[in-house]
């Protein structure tokens, strides 16, 4: 395939330039493969700017952009984030928990199947075609997997708990065709959330006094220092930009907490301003930033429709209140990226209805909800 051109990544201030708006567009259409371009205008776009609304705009590859693995085996697939469809990965699955794209495709993974297999599937596209490839471990029976991880370059690590609860790993080499059983030089427990930066693989367990854990090959993990401070504590969520790590949980007090590290997870410093007012909600399920390298601003959302956001990533200054998203009514978010444009963040009211909210700023009064039926997303993946 043609090499991918794409205009998504620059400022929308800079293309408020009309010259280079122009220039922008010329490119996207001379260089573009025609199979990657789509007019079709998103129903729920209301900027009002001609340019950015239409998808075409803004070129994507063939595959989607955006997966969200579902509770009942499914995913919902989007190349917008506005416009989700929904396929069945596989018969046999049972609640899926994670989603990675890796380079060569789409991986998710969840509850390990009857048959004793990993619950892990793979599909060059993300849409109706999905291939079991978990293996037949024994560890595996029972057990979850709860976080992938790719390097773009083959390794794709999986993470959660075998059938006793105990610290499960497996990696691949091969993009996630072949798997093979992992090892961590401590027995944690259950292992929930997985990120990869700087050449480093992260994960860390659901509960217990190590926050995070960290592997140069996805092979073999060692403790890093504790995001939230010493004592019991829980990791909920994970962000990876070029400020730092950026590290979402459950504090030793029980409190909400999240944390930044600017040394791949050595050391960790304190926020200005603590998420959800650093009260006795729920931890952030989902964090987000808006520009790799220059992020404006960090996001977090969780529980009973709570958002926060700090214009101030570096700081980490929050809002300093628990605050619900205007038009939310009681939509547990567990999931959150950005794709260059929009925040875009996946949730659900058991046993009601799943959710996707969009939002170009991540602010509290800036989301457009958009309903998913009676089937529930548990996390949310970008390319």
């Amino acid at each position: 395939m043609e090499k991918q051109v794409t205009c998504g990544a620059i400022d929308r201030r800079i293309l408020n330039n009309m010259k280079l708006r122009i220039v922008c567009l010329s490119m996207l259409v001379a260089l573009a493969p025609a199979h990657c371009l789509d007019l079709q205008r998103s129903q729920l776009d209301t900027s009002g700017d001609e340019l950015l609304s239409w998808a075409g705009l803004l070129l994507r590859p063939y595959s989607v952009d955006m997966v969200a693995p579902t509770m009942d085996g499914k995913v919902f697939v989007s190349r917008d984030g506005y416009n989700w469809s929904l396929y069945i990965v596989n018969p046999a699955a049972n609640q899926l928990n994670a989603a990675v794209f890796t380079g060569a495709g789409w991986i998710v993974a969840g509850a390990a199947l009857a048959t004793g297999q990993c619950g892990i599937f793979a599909s060059s596209l993300g849409e109706s075609t999905w291939t079991l490839v978990g293996p037949a471990l024994g560890s595996c029976s029972g057990g979850n997997i709860n976080g992938l991880a790719s390097n773009g370059s083959g390794r794709v690590v999986a993470v959660g708990a075998d059938g006793g609860g105990t610290t499960a790993i497996y990696y691949s080499s091969d993009y996630g065709a072949s798997w093979t059983q992992g090892s961590s030089s401590l027995a944690v427990g259950a292992l929930s959330r997985a990120a990869f930066a700087a050449g480093t693989f992260l994960t860390g367990p659901t509960g217990g006094t190590i926050s995070v854990l960290s592997s140069a090959d996805g092979v073999s993990f060692t403790p890093l220092a504790q995001p939230f401070g010493a004592g019991a504590g829980q990791l909920t969520s994970f962000n990876i930009s070029g400020v730092g790590i950026y590290a979402g949980g459950i504090a030793p007090d029980t409190l909400p907490e999240v944390r930044r590290s600017a040394d791949g997870g050595v050391t960790w410093s304190a926020p200005a301003a603590d998420v959800f007012g650093n009260s006795g909600a729920a931890p952030p399920a989902g964090l987000a930033v808006n520009n790799f390298f220059f992020p404006s601003a960090l996001v977090a959302v969780g529980a009973a429709c709570l958002v926060d956001r700090s214009t101030n990533p570096i700081a980490i200054q929050f809002s300093g209140a628990a605050t619900a998203m205007t038009g939310c009514v009681t939509t547990n978010w567990n999931g959150l990226v950005y794709d260059g444009l929009k925040f875009v963040a996946s949730g659900n009211n058991p046993p009601l209805s799943g959710s996707i909210a969009v939002s170009p700023s991540g602010a509290v009064s800036d989301w457009s909800i958009i309903s998913l039926g009676s089937t529930l997303p548990t996390t949310i993946a970008h390319r």
